[in-house]
């Protein structure tokens, strides 16, 4: 008896009583039709939120992995006319738009701390016991600045998927 011959082993023809395998639409097919239906685009979140994240989470920690989850996400859906259709698989352009916002986050961040090091002097004057130029410290502004960012990237996460 030939391998192929037993009936154990996977052949060409199904087996009796098995349900017929549904492929699913490669991720190529998804992105294409999310062009005349968006609602399709959230497909692709659950084919690859999870990976992505985990991408994410070794580079910049968990608590700014979900912000960029979905940042990430939404530049996708964004930039999706821009996807190449002859290639099924999306995750490597999924990285690519992740990797581009975690380097994005790292020079914005950069940028910051050298904001906050110019304004070290504002301490010093104010132990002299002269008036800072800012009502609110340099940290503050930011922090106040990144709050409203991350709401506004959850918020049209949250659209894009349920719509």
């Amino acid at each position: 008896m030939l391998p192929t011959d037993h009936p154990d082993i996977a052949t060409d023809r199904p087996r009796a009583g098995a349900q017929p395998a549904v492929a699913s639409p490669d991720d190529a097919s998804v992105i294409a039709r999310s062009l005349h239906d968006p609602p399709w685009f959230a497909q692709l979140y659950d084919r690859h939120a999870a990976p992505v994240r985990g991408y994410l989470a070794r580079r910049v920690g968990a608590d700014l992995a979900d912000d960029l989850v979905a940042q990430t996400f939404l530049v996708a859906f964004d930039k999706r006319t821009t996807f190449d259709l002859s290639r099924p698989d999306a995750r490597p352009w999924l990285f690519g738009i992740a990797t581009a916002l975690v380097r994005r986050h790292r020079r914005d961040e950069i940028r910051g701390y050298r904001a906050l090091a110019r304004a070290g002097g504002s301490a010093e004057r104010r132990a002299r016991g002269q008036r800072s130029r800012s009502p609110h410290g340099c940290r503050d502004l930011r922090e106040r600045s990144q709050d409203r960012h991350r709401e506004r990237a959850r918020r049209t996460a949250r659209h894009m998927i349920h719509s």
